[in-house]
Order: structure tokens, then sequence, then C-alpha cells
């Protein structure tokens, strides 16, 4: 079992940050992304998500608890080099205007390392941070 994490702080409310991640059916975080099917609502909510060039992917909502900023999915179907993938994205506030996301998750890498399979997910999650930084960050100013 790999496990990928990353924490960043980013200089935004931490309710205006939360408003976006706890959306499911909202990704526009995720340039190229695009919601093409949602099945059900809150926790247990199953989304399916065409991916551009990356593919088709069928994620699974398991648990958004608004009191601590939590948000818990599971990776059902994809393109991806490994399967078992759970993620976790839980968001503190650090001061007011300033809040630190960890988003995390374990996960089997198929024919890749690791260490690879790692550097992919933490990869992505960089970019989604730097994303939803850019999505609030100039209306917040």
């Amino acid at each position: 079992m790999a496990k990928a994490r990353i924490t960043e702080r980013i200089d935004i409310p931490i309710d205006r940050v939360w408003d976006l991640i706890k959306d499911f059916g909202d990704l526009r975080w995720s340039p190229g992304a695009t919601i093409i099917k949602l099945e059900g609502e809150g926790p247990g909510m199953i989304r399916h998500v065409e991916g551009g060039d990356l593919g088709f992917f069928k994620e699974q909502c398991d648990a958004i608890d608004d009191g601590n900023h939590t948000l818990c999915y599971t990776l059902l179907e994809s393109p991806a080099p490994f399967e078992d993938y759970r993620a976790k994205i839980e968001l503190a506030e650090i001061s007011p205007g300033t809040c630190e996301i960890v988003w995390s998750s374990e996960f089997v890498p198929v024919s890749v390392s690791n260490a690879d399979a790692v550097k992919l997910v933490e990869d992505m999650y960089r970019y989604f941070i730097h994303n939803i930084r850019s999505m609030i960050e100039p209306i917040s100013k």
C-alpha cells in the first residue's frame, strides 16, 4: 500500500475553500475534467468524470463532514496506474483568512513503483491546490 500526502497553506478563509471542495458535483478546480453524470446526493454519491486526455474516472463520495471540513472519496474506476485508491481532503483554519489543506490517500500501485505512483498523485494534488488557490484568491482580495 502506497501513501501520498500534501499539506499546503492557503491565504484564503477556510469557508471559501470548503465551499468549493465540499461540492462533489463541481470540478472547476480540475481543468479538462467534465462531470458527465452524477448519481445520488451526499455520501454515497457517485460522479462519472471525463478527464479529457486522461480518460474516464468514476469516483464515490464516502463522507462529507462540514464541522471538520473533511471530504473522503474512493476512486472506483480509472485509467490511473493504481487501484484501491481512497483519499481524504482536510481543511484546518490557521488564522482568520488562512487555512491549511491536507490532501492524502492510500492506494496500491499497478505496473509502476510505489515512488513513481506517490510522485504522480502528489503532483496531481499540488496541481489541484494551485487551481483552487487561483480560482478563489483573486475574488477574496
